[in-house]
This record gives C-alpha cells, sequence and structure tokens, in this order.
C-alpha cells in the first residue's frame, strides 16, 4: 500500500515480487479521508485479489521522514 498525496495505491505481489493487482483510491489527504479509505477499501480489494490465498505480509508506504518508533511521518516536503 502507497499513501501518496492525491490517492492511495493497493497492490497484490506474488513470491517473485510481481504485481498481480493494482487499484487506485482517491483522498482529499485528511487523515480522516485517508484512513478511512483504507479502512474501507482493504477488505473488498483482498477479497478480490487474494481470494483463497495466504495473505503473508502488508507493507505501508510514504514518503518523507518518518519516524518509525511513533508511527508518525515528521517531514513530508510536499505537505509543507
Amino acid at each position: 500500500m502507497h499513501i501518496a498525496l492525491p490517492h492511495t495505491t493497493f497492490a497484490v505481489v506474488d513470491l517473485r515480487g510481481r504485481v498481480t493487482a493494482h487499484e487506485r483510491l482517491p483522498h482529499d489527504g485528511s487523515v480522516d479521508s485517508v484512513l478511512g479509505g483504507i479502512r474501507g477499501h482493504l477488505p473488498g480489494f483482498l477479497h478480490r485479489h487474494a481470494a483463497g490465498r495466504s495473505v503473508l505480509g502488508l507493507g505501508v508506504v510514504t514518503g518523507g521522514w518518518v519516524n518509525s518508533g511513533q508511527g508518525v511521518v515528521v517531514e513530508h516536503a510536499p505537505l509543507g
């Protein structure tokens, strides 16, 4: 999952790292829009594209400087 400024991209990759499915979900950049969109879209996305297979992991990517200990984006130039 990649959280970008105008949208969040969901993807399924196989064990060789090949993208087997992807979808983009637009958002307005607010926390509620981003997290609500992920919460609402992810279950259906996995049902459509990973049904019958085990999901071995989930990754989240965003730009900028991220404090992984606190789980927050500290600085992201396009956000100001």
